[in-house]
């Protein structure tokens, strides 16, 4: 049969392909209750696929060089289909806690199959994959004689299949602005839905190790915040203003049932700035504030919290400001081989640190208890301490010494008019924030946020940067602070290698 299979594929030429009977039984394979994962993968085993969607044979066999994707194009093509498969099952709730509930309102997930096969069809041709890979998945959804409106989603699907997950890791979500920017781009929520489940399911199909808790947390807050956008009206943005309000609100009345002084807390928050109420969350205000006016007169507050249902544990570092500070807390964070998932990095007005990481071990998971008493511990000398502390040396591993590019360097106007964004797109390696921190404080540059996005062998770090006037850098001033960047990643190569 497998034979005849092969030996007769010459048969699948354009009057096959055009053929409506046909056309129609392959909508019906994908509208199957069970088995159509395993059917996809055998018509791929024997050819079947490639013949028939003819653009489906430059990835059969692709590899993709990078730490990334361990899968061949076509495999994890096929391996984000069984992804959306397995989000109609609570079997597997555990690993995606939120999938189903979403999968249930999918009116039609041969839809949501077809944007699947095609996200990555245009992988290797030269241009944009997404862009090209949309004209493939109109073409094809016309010929399968899909509605007008259905074959646009697919497409769209297809086009935006990276807008999801780019925009949970790279953006700030705590920000009003980005919410609105991704919804007025998503436009409502059925294209939300089907959105979320894709993007889950090509994460979780790229890498066996690439879905975890904390991607699991960023993309569900994306999802809720942006369904709220959008069944608010999209001309009806929400504003700081709000945001800042609703924030203090919760925070204070969980600070009150839990018996904590209010003047105390009314006094610590006249020294926050304002864009703290809009950038932590009610939970993060709560247990921050608590931690620092539960000591009072006390010159450190640092403490350590494990956030189980995001997988990571967070940091809190409130002691007197000085230069380097960030500088010296992430070379500790280094030193113990902790990955930073992001940093809210706060002044007060009476110039102490409000800082707020969130970290992983080097294992993914959270921190447990004996190496977090070790952190606030080193930490707690580090702060005392003018600048960051000796680099750590360590050797990059084989795979991460043949993946290695060359740091793209670019800023920005902050669109608040407070500073300059900088982005730093490079190879990862061990340390590395550690040594942007480095870079930045030998320029005498101050930070005010940092944002963390690791995809696979490569890192993008975005921060919110001033001058020590709090002003937004100088093009002079950026050119410094691009070549001390370059300098300080090019001698860690050197000594890694």
């Amino acid at each position: 049969m497998i034979r005849s299979i092969r030996d007769h594929l010459y048969l699948v030429d354009d009057e096959f392909r055009g053929d409506p009977e046909v056309n129609r039984f392959f909508l019906e394979l994908l509208r199957q209750p069970e088995g159509v994962y395993t059917q996809l993968q055998r018509m791929n085993r024997y050819g079947l696929l490639a013949a028939y969607i003819p653009a489906f044979e430059n990835i059969v066999g692709r590899m993709q060089y990078d730490l990334f994707h361990v899968y061949t194009v076509d495999q994890h093509t096929l391996f984000v289909v069984r992804n959306l498969r397995r989000f109609a099952y609570g079997k597997y709730k555990e690993r995606f806690p939120h999938t189903r509930e979403v999968f249930k309102r999918i009116a039609k997930p041969e839809l949501l199959y077809l944007a699947a096969m095609f996200h990555d069809i245009a992988k290797g041709r030269g241009g944009d994959h997404s862009e090209l890979g949309e004209t493939d998945a109109m073409e094809f959804c016309e010929r399968l004689a899909i509605e007008p409106g259905e074959r646009k989603m697919v497409a769209w699907l297809v086009r935006y299949h990276l807008l999801m997950s780019e925009t949970a890791q790279g953006k700030d979500l705590s920000d009003p602005k980005n919410i609105q920017a991704f919804a007025e781009l998503v436009g409502n929520t059925r294209y939300l839905d089907h959105l979320y489940l894709l993007t889950v399911a090509d994460i979780a199909g790229t890498s066996p190790k690439l879905w975890n808790n904390w991607k699991n947390k960023l993309l569900w807050e994306l999802y809720l915040a942006c369904g709220d956008a959008l069944r608010r009206g999209l001309e009806n943005p929400i504003k700081r203003a709000t945001r800042i309000r609703e924030t203090r609100s919760a925070a204070l009345s969980r600070l009150l049932r839990r018996g904590v002084d209010p003047n105390a807390i009314n006094e610590l928050w006249a020294t926050l700035p304002e864009y703290a109420f809009w950038r932590l969350s009610p939970d993060q205000l709560e247990w921050t504030s608590e931690t620092v006016v539960s000591e009072p007169g006390q010159e450190q507050h640092i403490a350590v919290r494990p956030v189980q249902p995001h997988g990571v544990s967070e940091l809190l570092v409130s002691v007197p400001d000085h230069d380097g500070l960030f500088a010296a807390v992430t070379s500790v964070l280094d030193e113990m081989g902790l990955d930073v998932m992001s940093a809210r990095v706060l002044t007060t007005n009476d110039r102490r640190s409000y800082d707020l990481f969130q970290l992983m071990d080097a294992h993914g998971e959270v921190i447990n208890e004996v190496d977090a008493a070790e952190l606030v511990s080193r930490l707690q000398e580090a702060a005392a301490e003018s600048g960051p502390r000796a680099p750590v040396e360590r050797k990059l591993s084989r795979q991460l010494r043949h993946f290695t590019m060359e740091p793209d360097i670019r800023f920005r106007k902050d669109p608040d008019g407070g500073g300059t964004v900088l982005r730093v797109d490079c190879s990862d390696q061990p340390g590395l924030l550690s040594r942007l921190a480095a870079a930045i404080f030998q320029q005498g540059v101050q930070v005010h946020n940092a944002r963390i996005a690791t995809f696979g062998e490569k890192v993008e770090d975005t921060f919110l940067v001033s001058d020590a006037e709090h002003r937004p850098l100088t093009a002079e001033a950026q050119e410094a602070l691009a070549d001390a960047i370059r300098r300080h990643l090019d001698d860690e190569q050197k000594r890694a290698s």
